[in-house]
C-alpha cells in the first residue's frame, strides 16, 4: 500500500499536471503496473486531441448523425 500512496503523490505532481495540460479527474493506481505505462499519457493526450478535433469538425459541418454521435460516444470512453 505504501507504493500506491507514493505513486499517487507522484502521479498528481505539478510537473505531471503541467506536462498534461490539465489535472486528471481520476487516476487509476494500477496503471503504473502496465508494461506500457510510460506511453499512457502521450496516448491519451493524442486520443483526446483527435476526439476534440473531429467533434468540432462534425459540429461545424452540421453532421449530427452519425459523426457527432460517434465522436461524442468516443469521448465517453
Amino acid at each position: 500500500m505504501i507504493q500506491d500512496e507514493e505513486y499517487d503523490e507522484q502521479a498528481l505532481s505539478p510537473e505531471r499536471i503541467k506536462a498534461l495540460g490539465f489535472k486528471p479527474q481520476k487516476e487509476l493506481l494500477v496503471n503504473h503496473l502496465l508494461p506500457y505505462a510510460s506511453a499512457l499519457d502521450e496516448e491519451s493526450t493524442k486520443f483526446l486531441e483527435q476526439v476534440k478535433v473531429n467533434l468540432a469538425k462534425s459540429v461545424l459541418l452540421r453532421e449530427m448523425k452519425p459523426s457527432c454521435g460517434v465522436w461524442s460516444s468516443r469521448l465517453m470512453k
